[in-house]
């Protein structure tokens, strides 16, 4: 018993100056690794990003791109030192010709080995990254083509000759047209005013039948098909907060050390909704049992049209005005709603889905936790999700809940009353309502000047 005491405290004490070490140290971490193929098709970019989990570095690191098979390096860059928490996107690219046609090559990434990080140390693995290319066909240069000489009248094509004979036939008749005639400068203007308005009422057609509101389909956030976290550790708590945030709001009152979590959506500079889009707005009806799908309804196009010239002139609007720019997008809800209404499901709650889009690199999605001290909320943590990113356009969604018809409300005041809350809702969304952190309290003056004065200890309240 007593060997086995003393093996584990020589090796606490050895184990101890490596972690030691460890966290005082930069560790650059490769994510998210891919590659596309250039628009010319004469080159394939490898990009990913690089995030130092770790301190400051003080040095420039190295990445590269290697082949597995043959260690031939392909593309070097050098990244500038990274802060701690800092991300970095890394493009490596390289000519498709190193390579024959078809052939399947699988590339290593690796970035501030011996530089950053000594190539033995614990964390050096997350320094390196695999990824497989398929090698496309090779595009010829393109070559000018030859200046087309003048079509012969009679090319021996029916189609070509009878396309001829029609033009020279038009322009016969226009060369015969004399303006200064009454009834040939009358026939030509009511000819242009039939072509014209068969023009506008064929684009009219046209954008009425392509003219669909925005469809919100079943969809899932970006952060929401990784693979669970352990509940024990930070990033698995995280994780877990993330399914309960649903909008950017936070109840005006709370209990004492009671927690809640919210998102917000946020530019690269932290500006909130700047680079973010309103995409689709629903509306739906749900009871104990879950949503009722066949009572939901969608705005239109204008609408959102509408909704996103409220979030680029929300910063210049004061609640109410911002409130009555919303009265129509509120007025369609109740409206395309109206026709789903019956004494039996008005009285179910109402949900109001707000879909945004924004761009990959532009556009983040913080998580914020909080916790009620006193009497307002202070933050506890804040942090970014772990996603994958599959394309240029990040989705997310804030929703709230609106109350049916109450008892002894008739539908007319119902209908109104459902709008100026619709209306209301969509304010507080667009609304960025931040946390601080409550200042400390003075201490209380000596009631008598010779004594020291009494410092009560701060806690929950």
């Amino acid at each position: 018993m007593k060997r086995q005491l003393l093996i584990g405290i020589i090796a606490l004490l050895i184990g101890l100056p490596l972690l030691v070490s460890a966290q005082d140290s930069p560790d650059y971490s490769i994510r998210n690794i891919r590659h596309k193929v250039t628009s010319d098709g004469r080159q394939i970019v490898v990009e990913f990003e690089v995030y130092n989990v770790g301190v400051a570095a003080s040095e420039q690191a190295t990445a590269n791109l290697r082949v597995i098979a043959t260690g031939q390096e392909l593309a070097t860059a050098t990244i500038d030192p990274l802060r701690s928490q800092e991300i970095t996107t890394v493009s490596l690219s390289f000519d498709v010709t190193a390579f024959p046609e078809n052939d399947v090559v699988s590339l290593r990434a690796a970035v501030g080995v011996d530089e950053v990080e000594p190539a033995g140390s614990q964390n050096i693995q997350n320094n390196f990254a695999q990824t497989s290319v398929t090698i496309p066909p090779y595009i010829p240069e393109a070559t000018p083509e030859p200046t087309p000489e003048p079509t012969p009248t009679n090319t021996g094509n029916p189609i070509t000759d009878l396309t001829n004979q029609v033009s020279q036939q038009i322009d016969q008749r226009l060369s015969q047209l004399d303006l200064t005639d009454p009834v040939q400068a009358v026939t030509v203007a009511l000819v242009s005013v039939a072509c014209l308005v068969i023009g506008v009422i064929a684009i009219l057609v046209l954008i009425a039948l392509s003219r669909r509101p925005p469809d919100p389909r079943v969809w899932q956030p970006p952060y929401a098909n990784l693979m669970p976290q352990d509940p024990n550790t930070l990033g698995g708590r995280r994780q877990q907060w993330q399914t309960h945030a649903v909008n950017n709001l936070l109840p005006p009152y709370g209990t004492a050390g009671q927690y809640q979590v919210r998102k917000l959506l946020t530019s690269a500079d932290g500006h909130y909704l700047h680079e973010w889009k309103a995409a689709g707005l629903r509306m739906s009806q749900y009871d104990a049992y879950g949503r009722v799908a066949r009572s939901q309804v969608l705005v239109s196009g204008g609408a959102i049209k509408r909704l996103n010239g409220a979030i680029k002139a929300r910063h210049k609007l004061d609640t109410p005005k911002l409130q009555r720019r919303l009265i129509p997008v509120a007025r369609e809800l109740v409206k395309r709603m109206k026709g789903k209404w019956n004494p039996r499901n008005s009285v179910l709650p109402l949900v109001l889905d707000l879909r945004f889009e924004g761009r990959y690199g532009k556009s983040h999605i913080w998580f914020e936790l909080v916790q009620y001290r006193g009497t307002q909320w202070e933050p506890v943590d804040r942090w970014e999700p772990e996603m994958p990113i599959l394309g240029k356009i990040i989705h997310e969604s804030f929703s709230m809940t609106a109350f049916g018809q109450r008892p002894g409300e008739d539908t007319r005041a119902f209908r109104t009353r459902l709008q100026d809350d619709l209306a209301a809702l969509l304010a507080e969304l667009l609304t960025e309502r931040p946390v601080t952190t409550s200042a400390p309290r003075p201490e209380s003056p000596p009631t008598n000047p010779h004594m020291e004065a009494v410092t009560v200890p701060q806690g929950n309240d």
